[in-house]
């Protein structure tokens, strides 16, 4: 749970960094080394 504002403004950030770091793995093939239910996941 978040009890302050400090809290809010950090989970805010890490949120948005992940957001960004999901939206550039749409962009890269998948490793023949990983399966395709695995790369999905």
């Amino acid at each position: 749970m978040i009890e302050s504002e400090n809290q809010y403004r950090v989970t805010k950030a890490r949120v948005r960094r992940f957001e960004v770091a999901l939206a550039e793995l749409e962009g890269v093939a998948r490793p023949a080394s990983i399966g395709p239910e695995m790369w999905q996941a």
